[in-house]
């Protein structure tokens, strides 16, 4: 499953991508790839700190989607 996601706010749009893999029957677990991709479209000059702001937007961005979308339980399983 893929969605695409436009975030007007900071002039973004994320796609995030959801697949499940072959079931692993030895450990008896079914993978899943979640794959957030957050973007936007702009143009600035190369020494602009405003690339650093956007830059950060596109972070919080994408932990905001990262975290809205797992559980605690599902997120100890990254560390």
């Amino acid at each position: 499953m893929q969605l695409v996601i436009p975030n007007p706010e900071i002039s973004a749009t994320a796609i995030v991508t959801e697949a499940l893999q072959p079931i692993d029957q030895e450990r008896k677990i079914v993978p899943l790839i979640f794959d957030i991709d957050v973007f936007c479209e702009s143009l600035w000059p190369a020494a602009s700190p405003e690339i650093w702001n956007k830059l950060e937007n596109l972070r919080e961005y994408k932990n905001r989607i990262f975290f809205r979308s797992t559980t605690d339980k599902a997120r100890e399983l990254f560390k």
